[in-house]
Order: C-alpha cells, then structure tokens, then sequence
C-alpha cells in the first residue's frame, strides 16, 4: 500500500539508535521490514533538513529583531528507496510551525 508508515530503528548521527514512524513512499512489498533487514537507515539526511529549517527561522528572525523568540516545528520522516528523509510538508501538504516573538518590555 501506497504511504503506509512503518517503525524503523534508525542510527542517529551519535551513533544511537533511535525508533522513528517512517512513510513508506515507494509503496514497495514489506515496506520498512524490508528497508531494516538490508540495514539501519542513515538519520543524518532527517537532521540535515532540521538543520536546514532551523537556519531558515534563524535568518528571518534577524530580519525581524525581536526581543524575544521562539519557534517549534514538526518534521515528518519517510522512506523511498533505502533512504532515510525529513520532509517538512509531506504530500498532503500537511506542516506544523508555531512561532512567539516578543518586542517589549
């Protein structure tokens, strides 16, 4: 089926593992049975895009200057050909960000 989610132990950059709720988006037979039997994922290609977002929020929020701020984001993880990927809009162009800035007192 088609982006079903699947489990996945993936090995985060510190050499950890980690469980991660994956979407399959090749659709293939066995899904993520599949992608862990043949090895852990690589983490590294989610946090390069958390990094990548983070550096985003940081730049505007030079532009903006606030006294005070914050910004939580969520960063869905997915599967396609063996590849571990964070996708900040996933294709139901679903995306979670909530960002407080604060200029007084």
């Amino acid at each position: 089926m088609a982006n079903e989610s699947h489990y996945l132990v993936a090995e985060a950059p510190d050499g950890g593992r980690l469980l991660v709720e994956a979407l399959d988006l090749d659709g293939g037979p066995g899904g993520g049975e599949v992608l862990v039997g043949s090895g852990l994922p690589d983490f590294g290609q989610v946090m390069a895009t958390v990094t990548q977002l983070a550096q985003s929020f940081q730049h505007a929020l030079e532009q903006a200057k606030p006294k005070k701020a914050s910004v939580e984001f969520g960063v869905k993880v997915a599967m396609k050909s063996g590849v571990m990927t964070g996708l900040f809009v996933n294709a139901a162009g679903e995306a979670a960000v909530k960002i407080t800035l604060e200029w007084g007192g």
